[in-house]
């Protein structure tokens, strides 16, 4: 039993331990990645407004439309695929964003890289999933 509580205060990867205010950062992000997650899931299953077939209901999603909160372009994706694949890029961008101050140097450098992380998936994740 000691050999394994030493394993663990040894630290064997060499990872730095978060300071609070980046346990706080991390809970809070994780609680935003559920609610997208879950976002992800409504919308993965939801059909297109547009649809000819069906009728308009509340489980329709604005596929290459716009409408919405901020009528003209809030929320004007070209198809379900490129919306979809930006969301999980994104999702996956704040995951990493989780991840960070365990391997950045100080809490300054974390900020750092959680800006430009944060900023990639929010601002080019539709470009990079409109590539495949």
């Amino acid at each position: 039993m000691h050999l394994l509580r030493s394993t663990f205060a040894s630290n064997p990867f060499k990872l730095r331990r978060p300071k609070s205010l980046e346990i706080v950062y991390q809970i809070v992000i994780l609680m935003f990645v559920s609610g997208m997650i879950l976002e992800l899931w409504s919308a993965y299953y939801s059909f297109d407004c547009r649809d000819l077939h069906r009728p308009r209901a509340d489980s329709c999603y604005p596929w290459g439309m716009t409408e919405g909160p901020l009528e003209g372009g809030s929320w004007n994706h070209l198809n379900k695929d490129i919306y979809l694949k930006s969301h999980v890029i994104f999702i996956a961008s704040l995951l990493a964003t989780i991840v960070a101050p365990f391997f950045m140097r100080t809490p300054w450098h974390t900020l750092g890289v959680v800006l430009l992380i944060y900023l990639f998936g929010l601002y080019a994740s539709e470009s990079v999933a409109s590539l495949f």
